[in-house]
């Protein structure tokens, strides 16, 4: 026991001294910790937890922030720059309560994602990853990982890097550790950060669209007569 705590300590510090050397990338490092799967986010950081108590962890600074309060639920949009140029939006959905999101994810993700198809390319435990095509081909093909907790708490991480996708993608599928990724640089975007917000959530997502329903009841909709 004690040689195996030994070294798990000599592997994360052999991580933190990598991360010390990487200037050009959005850091990615995996640590132990104890919990399932999930996502959390900070102003410095976005980290997806695996289910083998692996931590990918994005670094990047916050660029825009904006919170959309609907009837029963309260949606936060953070837009991420985590190389230049290289934008990634990251959206907790948090219903009240006594409200649970109706159906699955890829219910809540086509209803949030009204411009675009998509297509579930992998799934583990909670935590999904969809490829979106927008429906006019205007835009780029976006690439969305998403988390739901308990039907009561869900989060997207989307951008619009296929590499950068995939690598994360290999990294929770194989439970690989992924250190360094030092080619995801894409050329410097004048878009406005507000416009990396590919969502188009509104009151007719709850009341037409059935998105979140009271528990014990029915989704929320208009009757129809």
């Amino acid at each position: 026991m004690l040689s195996q705590q030994n070294s798990a300590y000599s592997y994360a510090f052999k991580g933190y001294s990598m991360r010390k050397n990487m200037l050009l990338i959005p850091t990615f490092l995996f640590l132990t910790a104890c919990t399932s799967p999930s996502i959390y986010f900070s102003d410095k950081s976005v980290n997806i937890i695996t289910d083998k108590q692996l931590t990918v962890e994005i670094n990047g600074n916050i660029r825009y922030k904006t919170i959309l309060k609907l009837t029963n639920i309260k949606i936060g949009q953070y837009v991420y720059e985590v190389t230049k140029g290289n934008m990634l939006t990251v959206e907790e959905l948090s219903v009240d309560t006594t409200y649970k999101f109706h159906g699955s994810i890829s219910k809540t993700v086509g209803i949030g994602f009204s411009n675009y198809k998509y297509d579930e390319v992998f799934s583990k435990a909670n935590m999904s990853f969809f490829e979106l095509t927008n429906k006019d081909e205007k835009e780029k093909t976006l690439y969305l990982i998403t988390y739901n907790r308990n039907k009561k708490n869900v989060k997207f991480i989307y951008g619009d890097n296929k590499k950068l996708f995939n690598e994360i993608l290999e990294a929770i599928k194989n439970d690989k550790a992924l250190l360094n990724i030092q080619d995801v640089i894409i050329k410097q975007n004048k878009q406005k950060a507000q416009d990396y917000i590919k969502t188009t959530w509104s009151e007719k997502n709850i009341i037409l669209d059935g998105l979140i329903y009271e528990e014990g009841g029915s989704p929320l909709r208009i009757l129809q007569h």
